[in-house]
């Protein structure tokens, strides 16, 4: 028999031969380790080195592993699992059904449940992920089971592997095997042809002559051919060239569509169609006091903030199920500095270029002040609307009634449609038009900041009243107004 160093003759003529000690062993993952100076590795300092080896070897790898215990709870993650999987030191200890890698970009509890049944790795090659705003990466996932000295599975380790350039590669030597064969067709078939040829060309001179020709012809298109493949080619490196600036272009709106978002003096929220949010601008942040990486992906309805999002649940419903095309609503709410605030949202749909619904945005205006300016105007106008003293809007080209209140109304007599064809001076005695427009000129042209006048007013029933006019002008107005504030000074008392 051949001689091995791992036995030696006892007696070689009945062959009889022993084992040879060794100095080495193999470690339960199963590579070796050898003592120091031969000796066997029984002190304390060979496991630890064998142990910083393996976390070293672990951390370095570019290739990302998560292991899985019997019990389904992640017991171990590398740095590049973390970085590429999203997969942080607070998920180790968790169940890994609970992390959104165990079903995206593939499903792998079955997959870990089928390398267990079968007690080999589970292989899942070129599967998309997209982790946004990166681009989407081919990620190979393999699923190995692992067993201790006694072959009993303790673990699950889980290998990503990013196969992109790879599976672009694959594509690409696809298509060019595809042109390939076509080519070879082609070829093939030109080879049958020119077979045909050569037969006839020995049957007759006058054929070979024909078919010279008919080469000479050949040869033509095939140079016409192969002109059109190379303007085949230009055009499609005219296209690289048009897709690659189109691609720049689509990075610089994004940007441009992220600054405008931020510059924006209105909340803008964007949710995918199970109402979780996609976007939320440098508004929200001041408002609400939540960043936009705190709330990403996180249903709407359970955000933290002052605002009542589940008063606009059913008009979310709405306008994502396609009743409604808008929804506006004004709420009450409290920013994150505890200040009141009245909020209009408006409910939009959320679409891209097909018109199916994508999800909702909710475009979030502070009508705080513009709430009280409303009201406190509709509080003046009541007041002064039922005033007893008498207030005309007029037209300052022209000095038409626009409006009376209702103290003016009863003091003039006249309905406000019939006081809409006169014009101020046909009520004062003895005032004709164009004295009064000289008179009122410098208030018009804002030399003056008000007309004050004593006047006759004369009443429907031919009645004549001594009045004080005090007319202001509103240049800024849309559109300009004049407006008279007439006191009757018949029965003025004075203070003694």
């Amino acid at each position: 028999m051949a001689r091995s160093r791992l036995f030696e003759a006892v007696d070689l003529k009945h062959r009889i031969f022993r084992k040879v000690p060794q100095t080495w062993r193999r470690s339960i993952g199963g590579s070796i380790a050898i003592g120091a100076n031969g000796a066997a590795p029984n002190t304390a300092r060979v496991p630890a080195l064998h142990q910083r080896l393996l976390e070293a070897i672990a951390d370095s790898t570019a290739q990302a592993y998560l292991a899985v215990d019997g019990e389904g709870l992640l017991v171990f993650a590398n740095p590049s699992a973390r970085r590429l999987l999203e997969v942080g030191e607070g998920d180790v200890g968790r169940p890994f059904h609970d992390l959104s890698i165990s079903y995206r970009p593939a499903e792998l509890r079955s997959r870990i449940e089928e390398a267990a049944r079968a007690g080999r790795s589970v292989r899942v090659d070129h599967q998309e992920y997209h982790r946004p705003p990166a681009e989407p990466v081919r990620l190979t996932i393999e699923v190995t089971p692992l067993f201790g000295r006694e072959g009993q599975q303790f673990a699950t380790l889980i290998g990503f592997t990013d196969t992109t350039r790879a599976w672009a590669m694959q594509q690409e030597l696809q298509t060019a095997q595809e042109t390939l064969e076509t080519t070879v067709e082609e070829l093939q078939s030109a080879n049958e042809e020119l077979e045909t040829t050569n037969e006839e060309l020995q049957s007759t001179n006058e054929e070979l002559e024909t078919t010279n020709e008919e080469l000479q012809s050949t040869n033509e298109e095939l140079e016409t051919m192969n002109e059109e493949l190379q303007s085949t080619n230009d055009e499609l490196e005219a296209v690289n060239e048009e897709l690659r600036l189109r691609q720049e272009e689509n990075a610089e709106y994004h940007r441009y569509a992220e600054g405008v978002l931020r510059s924006m003096d209105a909340g803008i929220v964007v949710l995918d169609a199970s109402l979780k949010v996609q976007s939320w601008n440098r508004w929200n942040e001041g408002i609400w006091g939540l960043r936009a990486d705190e709330v990403q992906g996180q249903d709407v309805f359970g955000l933290d903030i002052g605002l009542p999002v589940d008063r606009l649940r059913a008009e979310m419903l709405r306008v994502l199920g396609g009743e409604a095309e808008h929804s506006e609503q004004v709420v009450a709410a409290v920013d994150r500095r505890g200040r009141s605030l009245t909020c209009r949202v408006r409910v939009s749909p959320l679409r891209y270029e097909t018109q199916a619904t994508q999800g909702v945005v909710l475009i979030i205006e502070d009508v705080t002040e513009a709430r009280q300016d409303q009201d406190y105007a509709r509080y003046l106008g009541r007041i002064i609307g039922q005033s007893l003293n008498e207030v005309y809007f007029l037209d300052p080209e022209t000095l038409r009634f626009l409006l009376v209140n209702h103290g003016g109304e009863q003091k003039l007599g006249h309905t406000i449609a019939q006081l809409r064809r006169i014009a101020l001076p046909d009520l004062l005695v003895g005032v004709a038009l164009q004295p009064f427009r000289a008179m009122l000129a410098p208030v018009l042209e804002g030399k003056r900041p008000e007309l004050v006048i004593e006047a006759m007013i004369r009443g429907p029933d031919g009645q004549e009243r001594a009045v004080e006019l005090c007319l202001q002008h509103f240049p800024k107005e849309d559109p300009p107004i004049l407006i008279a504030m007439v006191h009757d000074i018949a029965e003025r008392q004075k203070l003694a």
